[in-house]
């Protein structure tokens, strides 16, 4: 009985390997296939290598890393000294109604990054809560 649990809690662990280790195959040839296409696929093929090495890597709170892993990545491609956009560019666009698609990835990157921030934080108080929960029993 304790080895056909075993087994399927292996099959388990397995299976939800699967999507960790297609996206990083994925992401290897979109970054092969870049060198002989020129745009952006270089990016995409990474962000999805460092997705797929996330999915295999960390156990708890998956999504919470692949959040954060494709938000500094969008902040590393779309930064203000690159694009130019910067807050007092996305302040003026608000107020005049001009878009652009740079300042609406400013806009979503800002928006994006306090909601990341507030996430993050309260997972990690009620990491704490729980720990000291603990401790006190």
């Amino acid at each position: 009985m304790e080895n056909e649990q075993k087994r399927k809690s292996e099959f388990e662990k397995a299976r939800n390997k699967i999507p960790g280790y297609i996206l990083i195959v994925t992401g290897l040839l979109l970054i092969a296939i870049s060198f002989s296409i020129p745009g952006y696929t270089v990016f995409l093929g990474i962000i999805m290598l460092i997705i797929g090495v996330e999915w295999l890597l960390i156990k708890s709170n998956l999504l919470l890393a692949i959040a954060w892993t494709i938000f500094l990545l969008t902040v590393v491609i779309f930064n203000p000294w690159t694009t130019g956009i910067t807050n007092k560019w996305i302040i003026h666009a608000i107020f005049s109604g001009t878009v652009y698609t740079g300042i609406i990835i400013g806009i979503i990157q800002r928006i994006g990054g306090i909601l990341l921030l507030f996430v993050t934080v309260k997972k990690i108080i009620n990491f704490w809560r729980s720990q000291l929960l603990k401790q006190n029993e």
